[in-house]
């Protein structure tokens, strides 16, 4: 198994492949902070992947320690998990949650390995109007529910941004991109992402970026 460097290469460990009775989903990985100090690490997925199944199935990827850093083994433990999901409050919008230290506890605290999304992801209004119209995005999640089986690892798709980013789309908070959507990817994070260089309003940036 490789040690995730790399932006890309980290996204490959910040979802997981919900299944939900008959169906396949994906989730993924977010952390909140709380009180300035304190995080709270959270599975998020879609309403209706996970709604009306008590009881859904994925795996994680255990971790092990080398030169002090957590890094995957390879290996992965199956779970079956009663769902605690809190859901968004706005119907309009398809977002619910659940904590991950129950599930934790479940694992006897088994150590594992992921990636979490973190809100300094999440820019601004004013730091979005820095971007331009067209963006390249990646989803990450297993659409029709394919997978890497062996090493548990999703698949990654690119597109585009169709409305500018900082641009409520039809006067709602949300835009609207251009990439191949199937059953399976409900669930999955959407990011601009890019590695080495990217190109501004103003020019070409060198460096990498992960905007959520």
């Amino acid at each position: 198994m490789i040690e995730p460097k790399s932006p890309s290469e980290q996204l490959l460990f910040s979802t997981l492949r919900i299944e939900a009775g008959n169906s396949v989903g994906t989730g993924f990985f977010y952390s909140v902070k709380i009180d300035g100090n304190s995080e709270i690490p959270l599975i998020i997925t879609n309403k209706h992947v996970v709604r009306d199944n008590e009881v859904i199935s994925f795996n994680l990827h255990e971790a092990k320690q080398k030169n002090n850093l957590s890094v995957p083994t390879g290996k992965f433990i199956q779970v079956n998990y009663k769902s605690r999901w809190v859901n968004h409050p706005d119907n309009d919008i398809d977002l619910c949650a659940t904590p991950l230290q129950p599930l934790l506890s479940q694992i006897n605290e088994k150590s594992i390995y992921y990636i979490k999304l973190t809100e300094d992801l999440i820019w601004s209004d004013d730091k979005l109007g820095e971007l331009s119209a067209v963006e390249d995005v990646l989803m990450i999640g297993y659409p029709i529910g394919l997978w890497d089986r062996v090493n548990n690892l999703p698949l990654i798709r690119r597109g585009i941004t169709s409305t500018h980013p900082a641009i409520d789309f039809q006067g709602k908070s949300f835009g609207v991109i251009d990439i191949a959507v199937f059953p399976g990817s409900s669930g999955s994070p959407v990011l601009v992402m890019n590695e080495g260089s990217y190109g501004t309003r103003t020019g070409l940036s060198l460096g990498s970026r992960v905007i959520f």
